[in-house]
């Protein structure tokens, strides 16, 4: 019996006669083995630190039209007596998309305008500072949110609500 990992064992029955040494040449197949299909399934979310990111696809039923309506379906997300967008009972703070603060401070203006079908993934980011460099060390706690938006909208996405008029006059 000749085996090795790896390869088909070959077992051989081979009658010797007398004294002389046997001499033999085995050629091994290699063993293949077909592995079953696997479909990774990723999280709808998941936490990183300070920042616990949401998979905005998974949670789009098809009725959201604007960002608020799918931070509402996101576990954690509120909105107070004012009005005012919460997560785990704190302020948002600031908003901004894919890192970059233009806005940012405009809570209310992005939370009614973006759309929902640029979102790639929500991130809610924790224990923030208005100072960068206080981050975590100073108290405040605030809220941000960033927006990883889809790599397809990027550059040629624009929002917003616009009205037409027509007439004679």
């Amino acid at each position: 019996e000749v085996s090795h990992i790896g390869y088909e064992t070959i077992t051989l029955i081979k009658p010797t006669k007398g004294v002389n040494p046997l001499v033999l040449e085995i050629e091994l197949k290699t063993k293949s083995t077909n592995l079953q299909e696997v479909e990774v399934v990723a999280p709808k979310t998941w936490v990183r630190g300070d920042t616990t990111f949401f998979k905005a696809e998974a949670y789009k039923e098809g009725e959201e039209r604007k960002l608020k309506d799918l931070l509402l379906k996101m576990p954690d997300f509120t909105v107070d007596d004012k009005g005012q967008m919460l997560y785990k009972r704190k302020p948002i703070e600031k908003i901004s998309l894919d890192n970059e603060e233009i806005f940012s401070d405009k809570t209310e203006l992005l939370l009614n305008n973006i759309p929902v079908h640029i979102l790639n993934t929500v991130q809610a980011i924790e224990n923030q500072s208005s100072n960068k460099m206080l981050k975590g060390l100073d108290g405040q706690n605030k809220i941000f949110l960033n927006l990883g938006l889809t790599k397809d909208t990027k550059l040629k996405t624009a929002f917003g609500d616009g009205e037409l008029g027509l007439g004679n006059r």
